[in-house]
């Protein structure tokens, strides 16, 4: 399958998502790529921060293990 293959069946997928913590958090992931710079290093201000934000999703169990992923993905 060529890349714009690809983008059409994620743009598919995306019309019809329903859940809306699904569709922000692939807002949030969007906002994050486009900000992205390969050739720029992360600072430790930014590594700190994710390392924040991750810890509290864990512990606000924003979470997913493996098995729940797996069946959530044959959904898509």
């Amino acid at each position: 399958m060529d890349i714009q293959a690809k983008k059409l069946n994620l743009i598919e997928w995306v019309i019809q998502l329903k859940d809306e913590a699904i569709i922000n958090r692939i807002d949030a992931f969007r906002k994050k790529v486009s900000s992205y710079d390969p050739g720029k290093r992360m600072t430790m201000e930014e590594l700190y921060s994710d390392l924040e934000e991750s810890e509290k999703d864990y512990k606000e169990g924003r979470i997913t293990n493996m098995e729940d992923l797996e069946k959530e993905s044959e959904k898509w």
